[in-house]
């Protein structure tokens, strides 16, 4: 078998051969299309989805939950978390995939009241959430990669916390915890800018300032902080640190072979669709044609160059154009269910 490199690319070239030899059998049928008849548009579509009970259908894109980046999920002592009301734990080794979007996490301790916040996940970017009970701040949790959308918004980065005269009898590090648990990192801020410089080498002010710094885009300032945690807590911390960070690594590799699979997919339905409808409906398979030809090369060119972003732009148009493909023949035939199912099967399976 071929080095895994060399399969990849043979994986690739194999695509680029569906399109080529589909379009070439189509060639002599092609003909200059004219604007989209009326019988053509989405809405014709729409009513046979729902005539014939079929479900909505608004992608093509392959392992459409690939995306979902890996979660880090660590409690220490015993502080439970939950993830959407479960249970959760995600080990470094072994973290679990997590889908895209808004999660909630609860974190909780016997003898203390639990707290939630609304974070959101992002694709193919790795999180780590740490939570541990402080003996005199009570709960605390780490965040890294997991925007608060429960929190207000930061409109900019504001840079280190400054130091100011206490306002209060109070410790401000206890008052900048209970307000993190309650996501409000402006009054957190406040507090911690009246702990004096001497005593910010602490475990606790690293943790609860590296908070802060995430919630105002400053997450480069919140791993400073968090490497930087002194004593047995650090210790701990600093591992999961370092997973964390070989994870954005991971992700990279990972998303290239997401982006291949999908690639690939895709061609292979356009070419199924082109050699089973192009005779049939020239006109309208021809429409996708010169697109995803185009696209076959700049897909290619991002793809060896391991540039994701540029190969990310090019599969989407791609998928979009079959997408595209798929509605318009289905939009030829609104009344015919068979049709329906058989043109949306072979757009999204194989």
């Amino acid at each position: 078998m071929p080095a895994p490199s060399l399969l990849r690319n043979w994986l690739l070239a194999c695509a680029l051969a569906v399109v080529a030899v589909a379009l070439a059998g189509m060639l002599f049928l092609r003909r200059p299309p004219p604007p989209d008849p009326a019988g053509l548009r989405a809405a014709p579509t729409e009513v046979a989805e729902r005539s014939c009970g079929l479900p909505p259908f608004e992608s093509v894109r392959a392992q459409p939950d690939a995306e979902a980046p890996p979660v880090i999920l660590w409690a220490s002592g015993d502080v439970r978390l939950y993830l959407d009301d479960a249970a959760a734990f995600s080990p470094p080794d072994a973290p679990q995939h997590v889908p895209v979007g808004e999660h909630t996490l609860r974190v909780e301790a016997d003898g203390h009241a639990p707290f939630s916040l609304r974070l959101r996940f992002e694709a193919w970017t790795p999180v780590l959430l740490h939570a541990e009970l402080d003996p005199v701040a009570g709960l605390t949790l780490v965040r890294v990669n997991a925007h608060c959308v429960s929190c207000p918004t930061a409109l900019e980065s504001l840079g280190r916390i400054e130091v100011r005269p206490p306002e209060g009898p109070g410790d401000p590090q206890v008052e900048a915890a209970a307000a993190l648990r309650r996501g409000d990192w402006l009054t957190a801020r406040t507090f911690l800018e009246q702990v004096p410089e001497a005593a910010r080498d602490t475990p606790l002010f690293h943790r609860l300032a590296s908070v802060v710094f995430v919630d105002t885009l400053e997450t480069e300032l919140a791993l400073e902080l968090l490497r930087a945690l002194p004593g047995p807590r650090g210790d701990e911390l600093r591992p999961l640190l370092e997973r964390h960070q070989a994870l954005f690594e991971e992700e990279v590799v990972r998303r290239r072979e997401v982006q291949l699979h999908r690639w690939n997919r895709a061609t292979e339905r356009y070419g199924a669709l082109v050699e089973r409808y192009g005779v049939e409906l020239p006109r309208i398979v021809g429409q996708a044609g010169s697109r995803l030809e185009a696209l076959s090369t700049t897909f290619a060119t991002h793809h060896e160059q391991h540039d994701v972003l540029g190969a990310e732009e090019a599969l989407l148009a791609a998928e979009d154009a079959l997408l595209r493909l798929a509605r318009l023949l289905r939009a030829s035939r609104p009344g015919d269910c068979s049709f329906q199912a058989d043109v949306v099967r072979m757009a999204t399976t194989g």
